[in-house]
């Protein structure tokens, strides 16, 4: 079915933008797969547990992922980058990504070991659970083969590498569950999918004739990956914070159900940021050559994502919103009430979360990375400002509000006001006024008044 209607969009436009919607399906259809069968198996996972108990998983979760941003090493977009833009020095950016990868993953293990300890707990089983889900980290360093692939468009590859260790990891969640498994048990399959889609990318790169044999370290290389990826590291930890810091302040603020019910309002409005990672990782490395070609054709591509984005966002927010209490209570029944609350506000960080996606595209195509860390690290205090003030009062919807603020303003609101930005931000206006359909409803007038007059 698809390739007839890939076949047919061949026919009529470029190869290129036939391979830019294929890798774009691929995509879509891995996390598509993902969210079917993880949301079946995540809401009996949740009902199982409880509230109670679901909500100190996701808190170990949340802890975990705080250092996994160091564990990426702020790398992935400028390997990536490269590899669109040098493939005759693969094999080392390749080879030295891998190794800085390997090397910040270990650090990010022992970091996240030595936080738990610190941080007060009530529950002694806390400890074990992060240091378990932290220790895939390491492991992560084979997701430079993900980046490969995703700088040549050929996202079919590791779609299916990804999804058959979800599919093994997802089946050994649903026997947990049957067999009443205890919840370390968990904790380990979280783990075990991490370890099983390193094995199988590596196992795929081969398949497809590539071999490791050629991957080089440079020194040289490794240097100048530093000195560019440490404002990303900045970047992504403020992100990590204001994505996960809210968790983290309602599991020591009020209690472990409450950070259940929020983790089920949030996993529903995340659910759907597959959409705009597909979209942008399969058009970004056009983005990045279109730089070299032209301003106009630059322009050009930036404004019809926004405009593709937001209006699915949007779409998807009403939704959400309109639907969110029978949502809930359907699927995690009535000790969960409290996160349809949560999910409709929740949800409107989505749009600002895809803005976020061109923003960080558009940072690495010029080179503003320090800007790029400001606008997030400022967003990252703003959420904690905001959760020690709205989580108190509002516990879990002041958290959902705090971040769709957050996101706002680090995402969007910023880049009007810094000039070499300013651009990208009124892009941003134009898409989220639909401009776009304005002047095409426009165009459609007076093509019509024109048809009409004598």
């Amino acid at each position: 079915m698809f390739a007839k209607i890939v076949k047919k969009i061949g026919t009529n436009h470029s190869p290129e933008l036939q391979k830019i919607v294929t890798n774009t399906f691929w995509l879509m259809a891995d996390n598509i797969l993902r969210m079917g069968i993880g949301l079946v198996v995540g809401v009996w996972v949740a009902r199982y547990l409880g509230a109670s108990q679901f909500g100190l998983l996701s808190y170990a979760i949340s802890i975990a992922g705080m250092f996994n941003v160091i564990a990426k090493a702020g790398l992935d977009e400028i390997i990536i980058r490269d590899l669109a833009s040098e493939t005759t020095a693969s094999a080392e950016i390749l080879g030295t990504g891998f190794v800085l990868k390997l090397a910040s993953g270990s650090i990010a293990f022992l970091l996240a070991i030595g936080a738990i300890l610190l941080i007060p707990s009530q529950d002694p089983l806390t400890p074990w659970l992060v240091s378990i889900i932290a220790f895939g980290m390491i492991f992560q360093s084979l997701e430079t083969i993900d980046l490969w692939f995703q700088s040549q468009v050929q996202s079919k590859k590791t779609v299916y590498a990804k999804n058959v260790a979800y599919l093994i990891s997802t089946a050994i969640k649903v026997l947990l569950v049957i067999q009443k498994a205890p919840l370390l048990a968990f904790a380990i399959v979280t783990f075990t999918e991490v370890a099983l889609t390193s094995i199988n990318l590596a196992i795929a790169y081969r398949l497809a004739g590539y071999s490791f044999q050629v991957w080089q370290v440079n020194l040289s290389l490794a240097k100048q990956f530093l000195r560019q990826s440490w404002p990303n590291i900045l970047t992504g930890l403020s992100i990590t914070i204001y994505m996960r810091i809210d968790q983290v302040m309602l599991g020591n603020t009020i209690d472990n159900a409450t950070v259940g019910n929020y983790a089920v309002g949030v996993r529903l409005a995340e659910v759907w940021y597959f959409i705009p990672i597909a979209i942008v990782s399969s058009i970004a490395p056009k983005i990045f050559r279109s730089k070299q070609e032209s301003q106009q054709l630059y322009d050009e591509r930036i404004q019809k994502a926004l405009n593709l984005l937001v209006m699915t966002m949007y779409a998807i927010g009403l939704i959400m919103t309109c639907f969110s209490d029978r949502i809930i209570t359907l699927l995690y029944g009535s000790s969960y009430t409290s996160s349809s609350t949560i999910l409709s506000i929740y949800v409107w960080s989505n749009v600002f979360v895809a803005l976020g996606l061109i923003r960080n595209t558009w940072v690495t195509t010029e080179g503003l990375f320090r800007f790029g860390s400001v606008t997030t690290f400022v967003g990252a205090i703003l959420n904690i400002l905001l959760n020690l003030l709205l989580i108190p009062r509002y516990a879990g919807a002041g958290a959902a509000l705090a971040t769709v603020i957050s996101y706002g303003v680090s995402d969007y609101l910023i880049l009007l006001l810094y000039p070499p930005s300013r651009k990208l931000g009124l892009m941003m206006t134009k898409a989220l006024a639909f401009d776009f359909i304005i002047k095409g409803c426009k165009r459609l007038l007076d093509a019509n008044r024109r048809a009409k007059s004598p």
